[in-house]
Order: structure tokens, then sequence, then C-alpha cells
């Protein structure tokens, strides 16, 4: 298994506003979703909860679908932050692939926890992937590229094997890759899963 890869496991009014027109077949937009929200109005939606049940907000047959498994060869992990007020949720979706032990992704939702002290601190983190790159224990330094017409800013490497992107800077997701999908592949995929982890964090699930 890639060690580069294993870093990245752990690294109503207001709807009137939301700017979707689905899908196409390819899992791109067809038009923005989720961007230019008042986050305010989707936050209310939600009762006040920023931070998302990642095992739960996308159902288990729409990631079958879009991963092209049955629903019952996939394994749900919670591995969220225990309380009420997380930081973060995240959830693992592990199969069996003989040729990766462990495959699988990993969705998250983040909150802004430095809120108070730097509002916009998931701007520097998704504009940081893009114009500083992302090295850890790899050899090479590795730039994301845009993730776009999903949140309001969104940064995606294949190499890396994540994407990630905020809606306002209230909340950041991020879906991450130990898998042997294809380049083309990974990316059709990743754009499915966004898209309806988005869509449906909107409409208060």
């Amino acid at each position: 298994m890639n060690m580069f890869r294993i870093l990245f496991w752990f690294g109503s009014i207001g709807l009137a506003i939301i700017l979707s027109a689905g899908c196409g077949g390819d899992g791109t937009p067809k038009g923005p979703v989720g961007v230019g929200l008042d986050m305010d109005a989707v936050l209310e939606q939600r009762g006040g909860v920023v931070v998302a049940e990642a095992c739960t907000i996308v159902a288990i047959e729409d990631i079958a679908e879009a991963l092209g498994l049955e629903p019952n060869e996939i394994e749900v992990t919670d591995s969220s932050y225990p309380g009420k007020d997380r930081k973060a949720s995240s959830c693992f979706f592990k199969w069996n692939d003989f040729d990766l032990p462990n495959s699988g992704i990993l969705l998250q939702f983040q909150r802004n926890t430095f809120a108070d002290e730097y509002p916009d601190y998931f701007v520097g983190v998704i504009d940081s992937k893009k114009t500083s790159g992302e090295s850890g224990l790899a050899p090479e330094t590795i730039f994301f590229d845009d993730f776009p017409d999903i949140g309001d800013d969104g940064a995606y490497s294949y190499k890396a094997g994540s994407a990630v992107w905020r809606l306002g800077n209230k909340v950041m997701l991020s879906i991450a890759f130990n898998t042997t999908f294809s380049e083309k592949e990974q990316y059709k995929i990743a754009r499915k899963i966004a898209v309806k982890m988005t869509e449906n964090y909107i409409a208060g699930k």
C-alpha cells in the first residue's frame, strides 16, 4: 500500500438560493451545487448541527452504486470523534479487494474549530493544497487541482486520493480514497459522492 495514501485517512428561505441542477451521467454537476449558500439558513434547517453524520449522510445504496458494488459488499465503520459538539464526523466504507487490503473510502465533515481566531481557516486550507501542495512522508510535494462546482471552493488530487471542499467557512467536507480505481474512475466516484454529500447536508440530513 502506498504510504502517502495512508496519511490522507487522518488529515425554506436559505435553500432558495441553492444553485443546483443535479448531475450528468458522469457524475459532474450540470450546475453549481452548494455555491453561495446562506449558511445561517442552512444551519437553521439542520437544527444548528454543523457536523453531519458521515455514515448516514449518503445512503449505502448510493455509495455502492457510485463504487460499482452491491450494498452488502460494503462494511461501514464510524470513526467519528465522540461527543455532541464534535469537531468532525468520519466514516470508513470498506470492501474486499484482493489487489489492495483495506480498500475503502473515508467520508468526513469538519467544523471550523478556529472560527473565533481564524474565520477564514478553511479558505486557507483549501487554497494551500493548490498553491503550496502537500508532502507528508511522500518523496514529492503533491499539488491539488480545482474541484469545481461543488461548494464555494474545492481541491482534488488523484495521487493523494483526496477531494476536499467547503460550504462557506462553517464546514469542510472530504472524501479520501485507498483504492485501485483508475484516475478517471476515481474522479467520477468523487464527484458523484460529493454531490450527494453536499445536497443531503443542505437538505438537513
